[in-house]
């Protein structure tokens, strides 16, 4: 295209600079992108300087808790709830004090359980076969867990939430998604066998602070 516009007699040099500017803006954009993405990518898979829930503080400022950490950002949120999100790029070159590291990531499951009459025995036994099975996984789960009712509707139902602890990060995702699901197949073989009828269910993951 460049060599028909010469044959026409087209002045070339006042198209070039612009066009050669161009794509050095463009290139020195890409090369500060990627310097950033890889940046990124080192402090939350490999520097690890926190985890969701824990309490830190950036260049010695006011103390915040690690909400959501993304591939590019991470969201903070202050003692007075308002919310920071920072670029993970400036966060690695700024001084980074982590005052309460979580120990672990806590997650939640919900079962609404339909037409049953859900005693205080039946609790009981519930939480005992639940600390027996994962007492029996110590590398997998801490010892940490909560089987409690949250709802009672006005039909009969109640709403079953079980919280439980795991040895493992956020980042971990194949283990604690691994876990969660053993988990979930293990209650409802135990409702099953405790002759507990559950209804539509809702899985929520939480990771949380203790």
């Amino acid at each position: 295209a460049l060599f028909i516009l010469a044959v026409f007699g087209i002045e070339l040099v006042p198209l070039l600079v612009p066009i050669a500017s161009l794509f050095l803006a463009a290139s020195f954009a890409f090369s500060r992108f990627l310097s950033n993405f890889v940046t990124s990518l080192h402090l939350i898979f490999f520097t690890r300087p926190y985890e969701l829930g824990d309490a830190v503080t950036i260049n010695d400022d006011d103390t915040m808790i690690v909400h959501r950490v993304t591939i590019m950002t991470s969201e903070l949120v202050d003692l007075d709830g308002r919310r920071h999100i920072l670029a993970n790029h400036k966060i690695a070159n700024s001084k980074i004090t982590n005052l309460r590291r979580t120990g672990g990531i806590w997650q939640t499951q919900r079962f609404v359980m339909a037409d049953v009459d859900m005693t205080s025995e039946t609790l009981v036994v519930l939480r005992t076969r639940f600390r027996e099975w994962i007492a029996a996984q110590p590398a997998l789960f801490t010892q940490k867990f909560g089987i409690v009712l949250v709802h009672c509707s006005s039909d009969y139902k109640v709403t079953l939430q079980v919280r439980f602890q795991l040895h493992a990060r956020w980042q971990d995702k194949p283990v604690w998604v691994s876990a969660s699901n053993a988990v979930y197949l293990f209650l409802l073989e135990t409702f099953k066998d405790l002759n507990l009828h559950w209804g539509a269910d809702t899985k929520v993951y939480k990771i949380k602070d203790d």
